[in-house]
C-alpha cells in the first residue's frame, strides 16, 4: 500500500474550535475554515493527536498493521526525518499536502517513530503560536524505528 492508502486507512481530521477562525497577521486578516466535524464528535478509539491547527483521529490498530510498509515508506528520508523537519518540511519531502503531513506526523507519532511539536511546547499561546505555527513550528522530535516512550 502506498502512502496515501495508509494515511487514509488510519486517520480522521477534527477542528480544535468554531469552524472559521479570523486571525490577524501583520496587516491582513486571515480566515481559516476547518470544513471537519468538532473534536467532541470523535470516535472513542481514536488516538488523537493535536498538530496545533487540527486534531488528527489515528486508528492505532490499522497503523500497526501497516507499520513496515511505513518504515519501508520513510527509510529513504531517514536522515532528513532524523533531524525533525516541520510539516512544510515533510511535505516537500514526500511531496504531498500540508494536511496529509500532519497525518503522517499523527501516525508516526502513534507508533512511537517520534513525537509531535507544536508551538504550545515551547510555550506559546494564542496568535502568537498560531503564526508560529504557520511559519512551521509544528514539527517531529527525529525518526527512530524503536518506539519512542509516550
Amino acid at each position: 500500500m502506498d502512502l496515501h492508502g495508509i494515511l487514509n486507512a488510519c486517520c480522521a481530521e477534527f477542528r480544535k474550535g468554531e469552524e472559521t477562525v479570523t486571525t490577524t497577521v501583520g496587516a491582513m486578516q486571515v480566515t481559516d475554515v476547518y470544513l471537519m466535524p468538532h473534536v467532541d464528535e470523535a470516535p472513542a478509539h481514536l488516538v488523537q493527536v493535536d498538530v496545533h491547527f487540527m486534531i488528527i483521529g489515528v486508528k492505532a490498530a490499522t497503523a500497526a498493521e501497516h507499520r513496515d510498509a511505513l518504515i519501508a515508506i520513510l527509510e529513504p528520508h531517514r536522515s532528513q526525518l532524523e533531524r525533525g523537519p516541520s510539516f512544510l518540511g515533510i511535505s516537500h519531502m514526500f511531496g504531498i499536502e500540508q494536511d496529509r503531513a500532519f497525518h503522517l506526523m499523527a501516525v508516526g507519532q502513534v507508533l512511537g517513530f517520534w513525537k509531535v511539536a507544536t508551538p504550545s511546547a515551547f510555550s506559546l499561546t494564542g496568535d502568537m503560536a498560531h503564526r508560529a505555527a504557520m511559519n512551521g513550528y509544528v514539527m517531529i522530535s527525529g525518526y527512530k524505528t524503536e518506539e519512542i516512550a509516550a
